[in-house]
Formats: C-alpha cells, structure tokens, sequence
C-alpha cells in the first residue's frame, strides 16, 4: 500500500520561518572573552610570595591592595593579618595581630594613606604604616545605623576632595559619607530592589569626575549615583559583583 503526503508551499514556508524563531529563541552561549595580540595572560606563581612571617600563615585572604611604593599589602584572617610584600615577593613588614575581628578591605586613598575595615568593630580606620590607627569612623564595637555608629561596612572610597564613601553594607543597606576629618555629611540608601535601593551593597568607588558606583551584590548590579546619592543608572545582571577598582 503506497501513501502519499502532500504539504502546501505556504504551509512548508510557515514551518520553516517557526523554525528558525524557534532556534533564535533557544538560549545562546555566551561568546568568549576575546583574544587580543596584546592581551594580559595571568597565571598562578606558586612562589610568591617567596617568604611569610614565622606563624603567619594565610587564612582566607579578604583584601589586597597595592600602595603608591609598588608594594602589596595583604590582609588575611590568620595570626597575622597585615603583611607586606614586594611585587617579587620578599616580605617586607607585618603587623596586626590581635587588632581585628574579621578583616575584611584594605585600600589606600588619593593621598596614599592606608585605610583598613574589620567588619566585626562595626569601624573604617585609617593608618599608619607600622599600624597607628589615626582616625576612626564609626563607634567601635557598637553597631547601628546613625551618624555616629555603623553595622558591619564592607569597603571604602574616597573623592578628590578627600569625602570618604563607605559602603555600609552587611547590617545596614545603605551608603554613608564623611568628609576628610571624619565628621558625616549624608547617607543613602535601605532594603530594596529599587533605585536608590540596597541589598547587601558590598564594594564602592568613585570616579574622576565624582560619580559613585555601588557593586549591589544580592541585587546582581552596580548602581551610579552622582557625589550627592542622586541616582543616575544602573548596570544590571551582574552576578554578584563584589568588588571593585578605578
């Protein structure tokens, strides 16, 4: 028994344009990051760094930055948290212990001072580089969400007229800004998915010309406001941003 099928041109044409919907429609893989003739290639130097302090041993590594003299400051939740290395390496000086709670950023200002957050004292201080503490933000070992006290910050960032930015992000949502001498100038920012929203904000950083940006981590965004907390633009479906560097 022989059957025959018979299928319209219209009906033929129609199939295939769904198709091809169909396939447009399917999610894509992500194209690669690009190769570039001139391109950074990184690896892993497992002899950096070529020594560490007697008992200093790294914990997990929070933070790390590099200071206007080229060297590279370290800041690890073990015995000693502070520890400095040339860029090949050689251990340079270390201090720290028994100073933190929970380390958690070091970052140098526009001036090259060095500024340090242990989430656990609720406090940004600034210091010496043998470790004085100069200047404290936040009321040391007492969170809460005023002028004077914060709840766990997590990064710092500083203008060209010497305003400091804390993202003051794991107990509060929100942003708090001090001028040089640490006296408060302005906060923004609560709970929320919206602009001028937070949920975690968990990096900062300011530009040139003044604008701030907020990694917005469990949001999976960077929000930009001006030096004011006024909202300028969003980049979403971002996932997770932590942190961040101009």
């Amino acid at each position: 028994m022989r059957f025959s099928v018979r299928v319209s041109l219209p009906l033929a044409v129609c199939v295939l344009l769904l198709d091809a919907a169909a396939a447009l429609a399917q999610p894509q893989h992500a194209t690669p990051y690009p190769r570039m003739d001139n391109a950074v290639v990184y690896k892993v130097d497992p002899s950096w760094p070529m020594e560490k302090p007697a008992g200093g041993e790294w914990a997990a590594m929070s933070g790390v930055a590099v200071a206007p003299d080229g060297n590279i400051w370290t800041f690890n939740r073990g015995k000693i948290p502070v520890q400095v290395f040339t860029p090949q390496g050689k251990l340079v000086k270390h201090w720290g212990e028994g100073l933190f709670k929970n380390p958690h950023t070091v970052r140098f200002d526009n001036d090259g001072n060095l500024w340090i957050i242990d989430t656990q004292s609720h406090t940004v201080r600034k210091f010496s580089g043998d470790g004085k503490v100069l200047m404290t933000i936040g009321t040391p070992d007492q969170p809460g969400e005023d002028q004077t006290h914060m709840n766990q910050p997590n990064d710092v960032a500083f203008a060209a007229n010497g305003d400091i930015y804390v993202s003051d992000g794991y107990g509060n949502d929100r942003v708090v800004v001090f001028d040089k001498n640490g006296k408060f100038v302005r906060a923004w920012g609560k709970l929320g998915g919206r602009p001028g929203e937070f949920s975690q904000p968990h990096s900062i950083a300011v530009d040139s010309k003044g604008k701030v940006y907020v990694a917005d981590r469990n949001n999976a965004r960077i929000q930009v406001y001006d030096s004011t907390g006024k909202f300028l633009t969003e980049w979403r479906n971002i996932i997770t941003p932590w942190y961040m560097v101009i």
